[in-house]
């Protein structure tokens, strides 16, 4: 992730996108309270979670992870979250919207 790769993807007609709770589910040390830790007491509105495909705790704990957080928040697709124009992306990689600066 870098501006190259971030103009490629704009070049292509593509929207660059970043997670902002990231999971650590890949970590040979994670456990599943350790993931479910990292995402469902931090959540906001607005966040975007990565969690890996094939690690050894992600599948079973998913379900739990997507209850809690389907309790306190609705759950979108992410092209829902993606502003398209008239937005500044701060120093994290979050879109904010022109109107909120």
């Amino acid at each position: 992730y870098n501006n190259l790769v971030v103009k490629t993807v704009e070049d292509s007609g593509r929207v660059c996108v970043q997670w902002s709770v990231d999971g650590i589910d890949y970590a040979e040390d994670a456990t599943a309270e350790s993931i479910y830790d990292r995402i469902v007491p931090v959540v906001e509105d607005g966040d975007i979670i990565l969690l890996h495909n094939g690690t050894r705790l992600t599948a079973k704990l998913l379900p739990d992870i997507i209850e809690q957080l389907r309790a306190k928040h609705e759950l979108v697709n992410v092209s829902d979250l993606i502003y398209t124009d008239n937005f500044t992306i701060d120093s994290t990689g979050r879109q904010i919207p022109d109107s909120m600066m």
